[in-house]
């Protein structure tokens, strides 16, 4: 390691942590502005961080376009079943445009929104799915539903 890097290994390494002594809620908004994907990765960061992402009150999976369907697939259900089952959802913004997307993960994704108390659903998909009906769907604490074809 040269002599530069070790100084700065010295000046930065004995810093305290700002961002992971900020409140939940504060981490929890900065994390809004960011894609599933991205809120999950966090967790790597440290201790702090491993289960801050199960508690987020904003999930947004965006627009997977250049990935399987398998994982986005696989992806998605991690997140809905590793999240805290505690945890209301304020938003949810599901914006997967893959041709392959099952219709029952669409209908698992409505399910799981609205049993967690979801107060804002966007859905966005692209490519020929099949119907399905949002009647079949009931929800006491949604406000806002916003559907992209």
């Amino acid at each position: 390691m040269g002599s530069q890097v070790k100084k700065k290994l010295r000046i930065y390494g004995d810093e305290e942590d700002r961002i992971s002594s900020l409140p939940d809620e504060l981490i929890h908004h900065i994390l809004s502005f960011t894609d599933a994907k991205e809120a999950v990765q966090t967790s790597v960061l440290s201790n702090r961080w491993k289960s801050l992402w199960i508690t987020l009150p904003f999930l947004n999976f965006g627009e997977y376009r250049y990935s399987s369907s398998k994982n986005n697939t696989k992806f998605i259900r991690h997140v809905l079943s590793n999240r805290n089952r505690q945890s209301d959802l304020i938003e949810l913004n599901f914006c997967v445009y893959n041709k392959g997307l099952r219709r029952c993960l669409i209908a698992n994704v409505v399910e799981y929104a609205i049993s967690h108390n979801v107060q804002s659903l966007d859905f966005g998909l692209l490519h020929k799915h099949q119907p399905f009906k949002l009647s079949t769907f009931n929800s006491n604490s949604l406000k806002k539903l916003t559907l992209r074809v």
